[in-house]
């Protein structure tokens, strides 16, 4: 597993008898891309209520959505997967040409639980890359 694999941690483990509930990394993206449209973090219009990353900008739901919008580039750049959970790499919209950095969503190995981490990870932490610039 790659670098990702402390990322991984936060988002629990897994039970021994899931594995037929764990879900695949086609579903994981799936989700993630999902979920960053309805949060606001694309183009498209944010779904209310939106969740909230650990920690936020802003203090207004509106404020936080402003600061949001448009700063992630579809489809997912790549994943990983392991037996705690699922990690998708999103770009974003307006690349730092010095820095090769992403926003991660990270889910439990169910598929649930998704979140965007606050902090930047590097791009090239991803296992396999779906989607290269």
């Amino acid at each position: 597993m790659s670098a990702l694999a402390l990322s991984m941690l936060i988002v629990g483990g897994a039970s021994a008898n899931a594995s037929e509930s764990r879900v695949t990394p086609a579903k994981a993206v799936e989700l993630a891309e999902q979920f960053i449209e309805r949060n606001g973090y694309t183009a498209t219009p944010p779904t209310l209520p939106i969740s909230y990353e650990s920690l936020e900008w802003g203090g207004s739901d509106e404020k936080i959505l402003e600061l949001r919008q448009a700063t992630l580039k579809l489809p997912a750049y790549g994943y990983s997967c392991g037996d705690s959970g699922c990690v998708v790499i999103f770009r974003y919209a307006k690349p730092d040409p010095e820095r090769a950095v992403g926003r991660a969503v990270t889910m439990d190995s169910r598929g649930q639980g998704l979140r965007v981490e606050h902090r930047d990870i590097f791009l090239n932490a991803t296992d396999v890359v779906i989607n290269a610039p």
